[in-house]
């Protein structure tokens, strides 16, 4: 029986308690916002581009201090949702010492996922340049592709003043790799996909260093086909 892609990539969908999850998450979020700016850990809407959505908002253990550094990218299937979603992803991360950056980016359609990959990589350089630190850098969904991409850059091929390791290591949460079967969907008149690029999500992002380290994750939501594909 052929598989209904539509159907197995709409896990809004099959979770219809979304709406409530979605706004749990941002009650949570605001409210580690509110924490951290009380304690003065916290640097919103640090921005690393042009447009609205190019922002990083920083979250530190303690203030005026510093720490190892992690770069969180949110999912959405690089269409939806917002950096200010998931501020207290920040959280259990800060209690163990360790800053995190939650970034935005522009989305589909009004960019190409390849530009989305280009602006995360401003954002990573942005943060080099503005602590000097090399960075973990993790996400969900498209923003575990995301995270993977960075991972692959060859920075120093296209920044020559950044080190080589400035993305030593990623943690894909539920990632999406190969992107050929959204050819099917109808999302992708948001993603417009071709089968050039949906064949080589990644290829765009320069070679993977021999050195660095990935770790996917699967999570209960999504589908098998969609965890096959991430394999």
């Amino acid at each position: 029986m052929p598989i209904d892609y539509e159907a197995e990539y709409n896990n809004r969908a099959r979770v219809p308690e979304h709406p409530q999850i979605f706004a749990r998450w941002a009650r949570e979020a605001e409210d580690y916002r509110a924490e951290a700016m009380k304690e003065r850990r916290a640097e919103l809407g640090l921005r690393y581009g042009s447009t609205m959505r190019q922002v990083i908002d920083l979250f530190s253990p303690k203030p005026d201090a510093v720490f190892p550094l992690a770069l969180f990218i949110h999912g959405g299937y690089w269409r939806s949702l917002e950096p200010s979603m998931f501020s207290q992803v920040a959280r259990g991360a800060n209690t163990h010492g360790i800053a995190v950056a939650v970034v935005g980016y522009d989305l589909c359609p009004q960019v190409t996922i390849p530009e989305i990959i280009e602006q995360i990589r401003h954002a990573c350089l942005f943060l080099w340049l503005r602590i000097g630190r090399p960075m973990m850098v993790f996400g969900h969904s498209a923003g575990g592709h995301l995270a993977a991409a960075m991972l692959a850059t060859d920075w120093q091929a296209r920044y020559p003043k950044a080190p080589a390791s400035l993305v030593p290591a990623a943690y894909s949460i539920s990632g999406l790799f190969d992107l050929t079967p959204l050819l099917q969907v109808s999302m992708n008149n948001d993603l417009r996909l071709d089968e050039s690029s949906a064949r080589t999500p990644l290829r765009c992002s320069g070679r993977r260093h021999a050195s660095a380290h990935s770790t996917p994750w699967w999570e209960g939501w999504n589908q098998p086909s969609s965890c096959a594909k991430a394999e």
